[in-house]
Formats: C-alpha cells, structure tokens, sequence
C-alpha cells in the first residue's frame, strides 16, 4: 500500500480533496507530479526558500501519477504510482496479461 523509497527527503502525507492531490514533505527544492507521457506538473523552491507542501490539480485522465522530491542536494524520494478510482487515491497495479 503507502510505501515511498528515499535517498534522504521526507514524504510525510499524501492526501486528495476533489481532484486536487496535496503533498507535505521535509525541506525540498522541487516537488513534482509525474504523470503518464506529458503530465507533469512542478513546483520549484530554493534552498534559501524550501518547499514543504505543493497542490496539484488532477484533470481525471491519469491512468497514474507519482510524487517526486528532491532536496538542496538533489537527494529524491518517490512514491510508488498511484491512480484515482471513486475520489480516492489507490495504489496503481499494472494491467496483467491473461
């Protein structure tokens, strides 16, 4: 289920309100929603000015998306894929051959 792997950065909380995916995480320079072939979205910061939380708006087409951070150091933590199904955020299982 909620698992991430991390080279140091911190995803503390991962939430959905709407179509709308909200994130917090330890002081980072870019958070960024990846989604399937051009559906990126990023939010940069600093490290004078690090981010700890971003928004990011769903249009309802993702077959997936993921959260990348990274740090000043460009350490980066990514969750696993996730997919949207009845206003919720589930873990994303590829389709499987029969």
């Amino acid at each position: 289920g909620n698992f991430y792997a991390s080279m140091g950065p911190k995803i503390y909380a991962l939430s959905l309100d709407g179509n709308k995916v909200h994130v917090e995480t330890s002081d980072v320079v870019h958070i960024t929603l990846q989604g399937y072939g051009k559906g990126a979205q990023f939010i940069a910061g600093t490290k004078e000015k690090p981010l700890t939380h971003a928004d990011f708006v769903l249009n309802g087409n993702e077959p997936y998306f993921r959260i990348s951070i990274a740090d000043a150091n460009m350490r980066h933590a990514d969750t696993r894929a996730y997919r949207l199904k009845d206003g919720k955020i589930l873990p994303f299982t590829a389709p499987t051959a029969d």
